[in-house]
């Protein structure tokens, strides 16, 4: 499960962000890897709620 973060700002500023492609999430490793990786490609973000 992928933990979304700002890239270049704290968590609170995530009201800032003006596209998917402003944050980060953690890979199954634990590598955190930009989602601007992913720009021209589809993506599908699954919200799941789990602990």
């Amino acid at each position: 499960m992928a933990h979304f973060r700002k890239k270049s700002a704290p968590t609170e500023d995530w009201q800032t962000a003006s596209s998917i492609y402003d944050f980060s999430a953690k890979d199954i490793d634990g590598n955190e890897v930009s989602l601007e990786k992913y720009r021209g490609d589809v993506v599908i973000i699954v919200n799941v709620a789990s602990k």
